[in-house]
């Protein structure tokens, strides 16, 4: 079955967004910091699963991995968004991730 133009945008999207894919239209990593010497690497593992009760609805998981504070990884969650705003065929609905935090 092929995909639609929709979900094609969103792996496309997510992909040139990552660093590198894991598991092709599935798992994707995004790179933080290099490591260095004194440190290790702080990155994203962004995970896009298909909703089985809804043909075209995705949800999309992200868990850091590193010693961020909020404020850098809702400043990361926020490219993250942007880049998938900017894709036509799609629509993003906010989630409450808090009282306070909507994403």
């Amino acid at each position: 079955m092929e995909q639609n133009g929709g979900e094609k945008e969103l792996l496309e999207t997510v992909a040139s967004w990552s660093t590198e894919m894991i598991s092709d239209g599935e798992i994707y990593l995004k790179e933080i910091t290099h490591a260095r010497e004194d440190d290790l690497a702080y990155y994203c593992i962004v995970r896009v699963s298909h909703c089985p009760e809804v043909s075209r609805l995705f949800s999309i998981t992200v868990d850091f991995h590193g010693e961020l504070d909020t404020e850098q990884r809702l400043a990361i969650l926020y490219t993250l968004k942007e880049s998938l705003r900017s894709c036509a065929e799609l629509l993003l609905l906010e989630r409450g991730v808090s009282n306070y935090i909507t994403l």
